[in-house]
């Protein structure tokens, strides 16, 4: 109330301490403790009641950290920070003024929900069992609440894994692929294994990965042998390297979250090379340190600066009398590529651009400029001919350069 508002200001101004001209007020002090009575709190509560039967019925399927006595766990604190999450976004001032919760529901999820989408149509992922609706393939209102609070849940207990994107939506995938939604009730689909005690998310899943990422991180071997988070995440796009990590027979059901349950945690603990988790998680780049990196990291600033530097000096010494001269701004732009295509492909053993094949193609082109060009100062051919070829090249050049 405004009453109570101008009580803590008072508060505040009297816990001001003087620096100089300014008198700055405390704000080290503890807020007023939730009464319930404000419209924001009962919002909250709304929001909190609602979620928690939600938090606690995916925490028991899948083991997520319980509350003890002493300390709240990772449901409590999904609940909170999704429930913040809502209330925020129906305050939004888009916001309708009727059916406020569904709007603000479908809203977040459309944010949240964007990159899992992008994940699902680039690798074809569907691990939902047939005949079923699972909640990954669920649209209602409802089901897109529950969603939200299982990302929450995976995203809470990942820990340093959460800079592992594509990991992190292949775990809501599989996860959201093997249960079902009836309203708000979630449970999980028929001979899908899953009933785990409470911790066994961190212990199954988030340690093994952890553990070997940590490993690497670690490790004084060279930058190119060994892996990163990059790799890792990469792995979890390489539909041949998901299907070997849910080949593994479970302990008990058939759903795919309990295969990769189970490979996890034998790949794990495994001390056979062949059977560990690096038969699975591999070297996707080969790095190099050197200015030779850099110059291949940033290759289309290299090239644009190169190029634009060759026409201005063709415009400084001919001006606009010979026009076709424009075009050996290509022999440039080849001679780069070159080089970084050299690098690429023998070095790092990877196309720079969407495969070898289209790399070696673009190679190939310019080794033709080069030749054009050793033609044209041979005086074979004339600056016309050579725009022939030169002209498109550039172009093509250009359009890498702009996307």
């Amino acid at each position: 109330t405004a009453g109570e508002s101008r009580k803590l200001n008072s508060e505040l101004s009297s816990e001001a301490r003087d620096s100089g001209d300014v008198i700055e007020p405390s704000l080290t002090r503890l807020g007023p403790e939730p009464s319930g009575s404000s419209s924001i709190e009962r919002e909250f509560e709304t929001w909190k009641s609602k979620l928690t039967p939600i938090a606690q019925s995916l925490g028991n399927i899948f083991g997520f950290q319980a509350a003890t006595a002493e300390l709240k766990s990772t449901r409590e604190s999904s609940v909170d920070k999704c429930a913040a999450l809502l209330w925020n976004t129906a305050q939004l001032p888009e916001a309708p003024k009727s059916g406020v919760e569904a709007w603000a529901i479908e809203y977040l999820h459309s944010k949240m929900f964007k990159s899992y989408k992008r994940y699902i149509s680039h690798t074809g992922m569907n691990f939902a069992p047939r005949g079923v609706e699972s909640l990954a393939s669920a649209v209602s209102s409802d089901a897109k609440l529950c969603q939200l609070v299982l990302f929450e849940l995976i995203y809470e207990e990942s820990a340093n894994l959460r800079y592992t994107p594509e990991f992190m939506l292949f775990a809501f995938h599989l996860m959201a692929s093997a249960v079902s939604a009836k309203g708000t009730d979630c449970k999980a689909v028929p001979d899908a294994g899953l009933d785990f005690s409470p911790g066994d998310y961190v212990d199954s899943i988030v340690k093994p990965l952890h553990q070997f990422i940590n490993l690497h991180v670690r490790s004084n071997a060279p930058l190119h042998l060994s892996l990163g988070y990059d790799d890792i995440n990469e792995t979890f796009v390489d539909m041949s390297k998901i299907q070997r990590m849910l080949s593994m027979e479970a302990e008990s059901g058939t759903s795919s979250y309990a295969r990769f349950r189970q490979f996890m945690r034998f790949a794990g603990s495994a001390q056979d090379k062949d059977q560990s988790l690096s038969q699975v998680f591999k070297k996707t780049y080969r790095e190099h340190l050197g200015w030779m990196t850099m110059y291949v990291n940033f290759h289309r600033q290299f090239t644009l600066l190169a190029v634009l530097f060759h026409l201005m000096v063709v415009h400084a010494f001919h001006g606009l009398k010979r026009p076709e001269l424009f075009s050996t701004a290509a022999v440039t732009a080849a001679v780069i590529h070159m080089v970084i295509e050299f690098r690429v492909l023998v070095f790092d053993r990877k196309a720079i651009f969407h495969s070898r094949i289209e790399s070696i193609a673009r190679v190939l082109f310019a080794l033709v400029i080069l030749i054009s060009a050793l033609a044209l100062v041979q005086g074979i051919i004339s600056g016309t001919v050579f725009a022939v070829v030169g002209t498109p090249y550039l172009m093509l050049i250009f359009l890498n350069i702009f996307g």
